[in-house]
């Protein structure tokens, strides 16, 4: 069965949720802009800006970690057992003594 992980798709939502909410409107309002024409809170914009580029790109990394976690979680090898014999079985669950091969 497989194991549900929201982990990776969490954190890239989080991360498109960031770009659209704080560093969209900030390339909207200094798209146009020029050094003569710059808003006076302009520092403001900048700084949000760049830690939000931050917080994206450490909030893309750990999406990225997590898709890779759950694909080596998913992907582990499963112990086998070998197989039992069917007198191996019996002496097993009726508590008999299997017989010894024929020489």
């Amino acid at each position: 069965m497989r194991r549900r992980s929201d982990g990776p798709s969490s954190a890239r939502c989080a991360a498109d949720v960031a770009y659209r909410v704080w560093i969209a409107p900030v390339n909207a309002t200094l798209g146009a802009v020029t050094p003569d024409t710059l808003p006076p809170d302009w520092t403001n914009l900048r700084d949000r800006w760049e830690y939000t580029h931050a917080a994206r790109a450490l909030l893309q990394v750990i999406a990225l970690g997590a898709l890779v976690g759950s694909i080596l979680v998913d992907t582990a090898p499963v112990p086998s057992r070998a197989p039992e014999t069917a007198q191996q079985y019996r002496a097993k669950t009726h508590g008999a003594v299997p017989p010894r091969a024929r020489t």
